[in-house]
């Protein structure tokens, strides 16, 4: 599991996976970050970059479950 600030992730979390609480969703730091960047806007995926590195978006990419991320 990647290590990531998960109070950070909240507002992208309740935007992109609308169908869990905050909470329960950033449990799951890797989906929230597959999800942004497979729906995310432009400005969100920016955000979220910044937030948690170019190497924890490649390792979630590397080992994102089929039709995770498109």
């Amino acid at each position: 599991m990647i290590r990531v600030n998960q109070e950070a992730l909240k507002p992208l979390a309740s935007k992109y996976v609308w169908w869990k609480t905050p909470e329960d969703a950033v449990s799951m730091p890797e989906r929230v970050i597959a999800q942004v960047m497979n729906i995310g806007d432009y400005l969100d995926v920016q955000t979220l970059a910044t937030q948690v590195g170019d190497d924890v978006l490649r390792e979630v990419l590397t080992h994102a479950g089929g039709g995770s991320v498109q």
